[in-house]
């Protein structure tokens, strides 16, 4: 999957009947760290930079 395959072909290369049973498998293969997901929440919470005419939604900032 780090070479761009898609989960899918993996599992029927490898003969898995059912997708979930490679995941399983090689999922401590994945060591995607969410670091760019909890980048982009964390931004939400955070002031713009577009001048005075931004109103805040619900008292953020």
């Amino acid at each position: 999957m780090a070479a761009g395959l898609p989960a899918l072909a993996i599992a029927k290369y490898m003969g898995h009947a059912k997708v979930t049973t490679t995941l399983t498998i090689y999922a401590h293969l994945f060591d995607d760290d969410h670091t760019d997901a909890m980048a982009a929440l964390g931004a939400l919470g955070q002031p713009t930079h577009h001048g005075d005419n931004v109103v805040p939604i619900r008292g953020v900032g």
